[in-house]
């Protein structure tokens, strides 16, 4: 009933293959892809929605924090980080994008506040 897609190149290529089988609003399928691999799909309702970053907020909290660090701020896994546009981020542990990393207060992760969602309203908003 559920195909689940994990990265980027799976999704579109599930999606196509619920096409071909003739499967088209019969198997639900999603997961992550760009909006451009996605597009057709999203607008023919073979896949309704989907998700994935939005690239702008990606590459401002990027810009951000690199700045910050280059102005010599420096942050440690719990601190919370005000980025303009974006919103209140927190360094994370790198557990949480895998149990087995090593851990140190000065080795974390900033991950993104939310994924993006699209769907056919959306898609067309997206150029990456």
């Amino acid at each position: 009933d559920v195909i689940i897609c994990n990265d980027s190149t799976a999704l579109p290529g599930q999606a196509q293959a619920a096409e071909n089988k003739g499967l088209k609003g019969k198997v639900i399928v999603t997961g992550y892809a760009t909006p451009s691999a996605m597009k057709g799909f999203v607008k023919n309702g073979t896949v309704p929605v989907f998700g994935l970053w939005d690239v702008k907020v990606q590459g401002a909290m990027a810009s951000y924090l690199a700045a910050y660090l280059a102005a010599g701020n420096t942050f440690k896994v719990g601190d919370k980080i005000d980025i303009p546009t974006v919103g209140k981020v927190e360094v994370l542990p790198n557990t949480v994008l895998d149990p087995k990393a090593p851990t140190s207060e000065n080795s974390g992760v900033v991950l993104l506040p939310e994924r993006t969602i699209f769907t056919k309203d959306n898609v067309d908003n997206y150029n990456f």
